[in-house]
C-alpha cells in the first residue's frame, strides 16, 4: 500500500503513517526534505485550537532547549486556521506504553527516568514555563531500551508563568 505524501514548507507529511493523537488532532510521520531527517508532524485543527494559542506554545518551544525536551523542527501555517508542528520525532512511544506492556518498571529505570523528567521540569521553570499536562503518556521514549539515553517530554500544553498570579492561574492542571 502507498503511502500518500504532502509536501508542506521543507517537510513532506506521510498521512497515513499515524503516530498518535489528542485533543488537538493528530500525530503522523514526516521528513525534513533538507535534512533527510524523520520528523513527527502535529496537525493541529484549528476548530480544536486556536492559531493563537498554537504560536504562542510554538513561541515558546522555540526558546526550550534542552536534551530531555522533544525539539522543535519546524511549523507552517496551512488552510483555514489549521497549522503543522514539526518536532523531534522519539520513535518508541510512549512510557506510558512500555509501562502498560511490561508491567512495571525496574527501580533503576524507574529513577533514571524520573531524573530525566525533572531535569527537563526544572530547565522549563528556570525559563519561566510550566508543563501543566506532565503523565506517562506525554513521556516518549527514543530508545527501545536504554533509559539513559532515551526519555524527551513532550511539551504542546505550555504555559508562561506568572509569579504574580493567583495559584488557579499557574496551577498544575
Amino acid at each position: 500500500r502507498l503511502c500518500q505524501m504532502i509536501k508542506v514548507g521543507r517537510f513532506e507529511i506521510a498521512t497515513e503513517e499515524l503516530l498518535g493523537s489528542g485533543g488537538y488532532g493528530k500525530v503522523v510521520a514526516a521528513r525534513d526534505s533538507k535534512s533527510g531527517e524523520r520528523v513527527a508532524a502535529k496537525l493541529v485543527d484549528a476548530r480544536k485550537m486556536r492559531k493563537e494559542a498554537v504560536q504562542h506554545e510554538v513561541g515558546l518551544l522555540e526558546m526550550l532547549k534542552h536534551p530531555h525536551i522533544v525539539g522543535l523542527r519546524g511549523f507552517e501555517a496551512v488552510s483555514r486556521g489549521d497549522c503543522v508542528i514539526f518536532m523531534e520525532l522519539a520513535a518508541h512511544g510512549e512510557l506510558f506504553s512500555r509501562v502498560l506492556q511490561q508491567g512495571s518498571l525496574t527501580e533503576e529505570d524507574g529513577r533514571c527516568y524520573f531524573a530525566q523528567l525533572m531535569s527537563a521540569v526544572q530547565y522549563m521553570h528556570d525559563q519561566g514555563v510550566i508543563h501543566r499536562d506532565l503523565k506517562l503518556e506525554n513521556v516518549l521514549l527514543n530508545h527501545a531500551d536504554d533509559c539513559k539515553a532515551s526519555t524527551r517530554l513532550h511539551t504542546l500544553r505550555l504555559h508562561p508563568h506568572y509569579s504574580q498570579a493567583a495559584p488557579q492561574h499557574i496551577a498544575v492542571a
